[in-house]
């Protein structure tokens, strides 16, 4: 994907820009909410994602409440970026640090409407997504963090009834007093993925406008769609300006008659008639090394080993992936 010339922002704020009190912004922004995992703009594609938004912040002691309406931006190489037309998106994000002591709560709704999709019986209508979940994340004493996020999806896509639902849940433990300060975390994700059968429910669970990569792999070929993702780790500091970060990884299909989604949504790999869900094994290794307080030169690399799904999809030779990076803030 390419995209030579981009209007990226350009808006109009008014109200509290810091502080207590309301503020709303209205144009072309870039977004984020919570993790990522369902809106984000992105920072690892060719082309990064804005949104034509209204969007509304009210802030206090303890609350931060965003309200967002508006559509995201298609990338266009023949002209100026435009929204998606009939696709639409509205939300509520709300963000609650006082609850709990040493931790966050956000609970969220968010909707998405859509025009000319089709059901599983062919016929085409339109699609209305309600997403309603929320994520805690915190720290435990003495050297311990956690974090849980959970969706749930209903609506209606054609004249099919959407019954999604994905999850992540993971933690890490630091060992500050320890040579290079390791801290050892895991995670897993689960996503829905849809039986194939034509039972009137939209199953597949759909992750609005969020970041796959890097969370399910450095290699982008899975996307938080008909997936169970299992991720162990370690992060390193073996100098005060270089952070390691090494992850193994394994993937298997939620229902192998969904098939297998790439970090853009694309379904790359489907093949009904597998008898293994496994779609296999990788190890990604991160190094970030900090030039100033302005300049960040990093590196990595992805790999995946074929599991008994992709070889009896025909899909046998691994695939590694290497990336460099330059990050300079202005």
């Amino acid at each position: 994907m390419a995209d030579p010339f981009e209007f990226r922002q350009g808006y109009v704020e008014a109200g509290r820009i810091e502080g207590p009190g309301v503020r709303v912004r209205l144009g072309r922004q870039d977004l984020l909410f919570g993790s990522g995992r369902l809106v984000t703009s992105g920072d690892w594609s060719n082309v990064t994602r804005s949104f034509d938004i209204v969007r509304g912040t009210v802030t206090a002691t303890g609350l931060k409440m965003d309200l967002v309406a508006g559509s995201v931006v298609a990338p266009d190489v023949n002209r100026l970026d435009r929204h998606k037309p009939g696709e639409h998106f509205y939300g509520v994000y709300t963000t609650l640090s006082g609850l709990t002591p040493r931790a966050s709560v956000e609970p969220y709704f968010l909707a998405k409407t859509q025009r000319n999709v089709k059901g599983k019986d062919g016929r085409a209508g339109d699609g209305d997504t309600l997403y309603l979940g929320g994520r805690v994340f915190g720290k435990l004493p003495p050297a311990l963090d956690y974090s849980v996020e959970v969706v749930r999806e209903l609506g209606s896509y054609a004249d099919d009834a959407v019954r999604a639902w994905g999850y992540v849940a993971g933690g890490g433990w630091t060992l500050s007093h320890a040579t290079w300060k390791p801290r050892l975390n895991s995670d897993y994700a689960y996503a829905s993925g849809d039986s194939g059968v034509n039972d009137g429910r939209h199953q597949s669970f759909d992750y609005l406008y969020g970041a796959n990569q890097p969370y399910y792999g450095l290699t982008g070929q899975f996307a938080w769609r008909n997936l169970k993702h299992w991720r162990a780790g370690v992060e390193l500091a073996p100098w005060r300006r270089l952070k390691v970060k090494v992850d193994f990884r394994d993937y298997w299909l939620a229902n192998v008659q969904d098939g297998l989604y790439s970090c853009g949504g694309t379904r790359t790999v489907m093949n009904a008639k597998a008898t293994s869900a496994h779609v296999g094994e990788g190890v990604d290794a991160q190094f970030n090394f900090t030039l100033s307080t302005k300049t960040l030169l990093g590196a990595g690399v992805g790999t995946i080993a074929p599991g008994s799904y992709l070889a009896q999809s025909g899909k046998t030779s691994g695939y590694v992936y290497p990336y460099i990076t330059l990050t300079r803030q202005l």
